[in-house]
């Protein structure tokens, strides 16, 4: 009698308390532009208590891949404790699907809902331990995001995150927030009912006492008589390694667990798990046994990835700038410089970025030889990672050790709509470079790296800057490719110098001992060992047989100027009776004679050219 009393006062006190909560049953923040790993966040009633049942957020990995998520709890807020488990209490593992990087994703409920008691605050921390699917948020330095959302109900603080497929380590970043919805029910704090503590032994209370002893709530209008928490023990997730309380034995386990057996505990976790490597990326995450995915191999129970136990794979074959890999205009290429061993050290540090090498990492290098004189755009835009672009000229015989930057940007993509859009990603933290100076025949170098620890998949595209059209320049019988502000002679926009539009050159044809001026420069070749070039220093042969100007009858093949060799191919050719033996002809066919070798000869000893 006394307990009925008991709870029916209490459920007319829950009845108050639920009043006073409106309609809203959750609360939206912002969309992402950035990030792959977990995120804290601050939940805190802003009147009665709530129970915290599910979320829904973007993951990294592509649509209808699934991804396992640790949804991690302390009593207080989460700043100031970000940087290690201490004081963190593993809630759930829970199993999320990624409708992609742009979509929501479908709300995931939690396995046990967590309790958010009236005028406390509780920090969360959720953090997606699959390899590739990281939890995505929203912020970046240059564009710091919202980072407190509250309605009558609720208010939800977070400004902080980490990278990685591992809670706790990674890189950590502020300000970013938290991108989704965090779904709620009022909560009926009122309750009575059985506590079950981790060594069952049974109480009677309320959920809140009962989570502050660190026991399981049994249910409103559960008895200690009998005693309900002799099934009471640990289920195991079979894809991680994450320990629950059950406290009817295997039939309170969730989806996807094991149990351990009665007065099995989580205190400490007895889960078994280790470091399953991914044998296509080597790739490191702590699974369960049975959680490491097909493609991936799992290494023994307590291997750890603190120190990477999986074999890598090779690094690109552009990893360095000496094997950069060629450009074309207009052409995509599709890439990921998940492997690349770069360090940001090689070649000249970028201006558009100020911190040291140690964040500038996984460099990748391209080669670029420009057809013509004008402005070029240099396109990262859809990479799916934070990236930095950077153009370099070069000069010397080893051109990668003479690099000059003619262009650098970090984080100037809009994300998604940019045109050109070469990569699938939408990150906004990727570069471009809009327009840059490039001669023709020129060859330059672009380097592409990672901001931070973060690495993934791009496309690089290079174009005429915008606004740009290039033609046909000719200065006096020379044609080159550019744009009508470098030409300095007849421009024609649109073009091209195959045929040449600028009138055939105007010289003589040499042509072993021979010299002729009515052969073409497209003409002008060589047969058995006579040599041939088409001089432009005269349209008039030869003053006579013994000269070398304009052509040098002496340098008969034509090959590192006045050698012996040139005495023996002219003996050669004289024997075989070829016309370009004719010392002072010009090269057509004609009876050969000894004069032409006392001619050939003379000229040999005369050199002078």
């Amino acid at each position: 009698m006394f307990l009925h009393a008991l709870r029916v006062a209490a459920a007319s006190l829950a009845a108050l308390t639920v009043a006073s909560v409106s309609n809203a049953q959750s609360i939206t923040t912002s969309t992402p532009n950035n990030g792959s790993g977990g995120v804290f966040l601050d939940l805190a009633p802003v009147g009665g208590a709530l129970n915290f049942n599910a979320f829904a957020t973007y993951y990294s990995s592509v649509a209808g891949t699934p991804v396992n998520v640790e949804v991690w709890t302390r009593s207080g807020t989460y700043v100031g404790f970000t940087t290690s488990n201490v004081g963190w209490t593993l809630s759930q593992t829970v199993t999320a699907t990624s409708a992609g990087t742009a979509t929501l994703s479908p709300s995931v409920s939690l396995t046990t809902p967590i309790l958010l008691a009236a005028g406390t605050t509780t920090g969360v921390y959720l953090h997606a331990v699959t390899a590739g699917g990281g939890i995505r948020y929203n912020g970046t330095g240059a564009l710091p995001p919202v980072i407190t959302y509250s309605n009558a109900d609720i208010t939800l603080t977070s400004n902080t995150t980490r990278t990685g497929a591992v809670a706790f380590a990674g890189t950590q970043f502020t300000p970013r927030t938290f991108a989704g919805t965090i779904e709620y029910t009022p909560s009926n704090v009122n309750a009575m009912g059985a506590c079950c503590s981790a060594t069952a032994v049974c109480t009677f209370g309320s959920p809140a006492d009962c989570a502050n002893s660190g026991g399981a709530f049994s249910g409103d209008g559960t008895s200690c008589n009998p005693n309900l928490c002799t099934h009471r023990g640990a289920c195991c997730s079979t894809a991680t390694n994450a320990c629950t309380l059950s406290n009817n034995g295997g039939a309170g386990c969730g989806a996807n667990t094991v149990y351990q057996g009665d007065a099995s505990t989580c205190s400490p976790n007895i889960c078994p798990q280790g470091a399953c490597c991914n044998d296509a990326t080597g790739v490191c995450s702590l699974t369960a046994p049975t959680g490491c995915p097909s493609g991936s191999t799992y290494q023994s129970n307590g291997t750890t990835c603190t120190i990477n136990p999986c074999p890598q794979p090779p690094p690109p074959a552009n990893d360095t700038c000496a094997a950069a890999q060629a450009l074309s205009l207009n052409v995509v290429v599709q890439a990921t410089n998940a492997q690349a061993t770069g360090d940001g050290t090689e070649g000249p540090g970028g201006t558009c970025y100020t911190t040291s090498p140690t964040n500038f990492n996984k460099a990748v290098w391209y080669r670029f030889t420009a057809p013509a004189t004008t402005n070029y755009l240099v396109s990262l835009c859809g990479a799916t990672f934070d990236t930095v672009l950077s153009v370099f000229s070069a000069s010397g015989p080893t051109p990668c050790d003479a690099l000059v930057q003619i262009g650098c940007d970090d984080d100037t993509c809009v994300g998604g709509t940019d045109n050109p859009l070469p990569g699938p990603g939408t990150s906004a933290l990727a570069s471009v470079v809009p327009s840059t100076a490039m001669t023709a025949g020129e060859t330059y170098y672009v380097r592409v790296a990672s901001w931070g620890t973060t690495n993934g998949a791009f496309g690089i595209v290079v174009q005429l800057a915008a606004g740009t059209t290039v033609g046909s320049c000719c200065v006096s019988t020379t044609c080159t490719l550019t744009d009508a502000a470098n030409c300095t002679g007849t421009y024609t926009d649109g073009g091209s110098c195959t045929p040449s539009p600028c009138g055939a050159p105007v010289g003589v044809c040499c042509r072993g001992a021979t010299c002729n001026t009515t052969v073409a420069q497209a003409s002008c070749t060589g047969s058995g060992t006579a040599g041939a070039n088409f001089s432009t220093s005269g349209a008039v042969c030869n003053a006579g047989v013994v000269s070398n100007t304009p052509c040098c009858f002496a340098d008969y093949n034509k090959v590192g100027g006045i050698t012996v060799n040139d005495i023996f191919d002219f003996l050669g050719d004289w024997f075989a009776g070829n016309p370009y033996a004719n010392t002072g002809g010009n090269g057509t066919p004609t009876p050969l004679s000894v004069q032409n070798i006392f001619d050939f000869l003379t000229n040999w000893f005369t050199g002078g050219c």
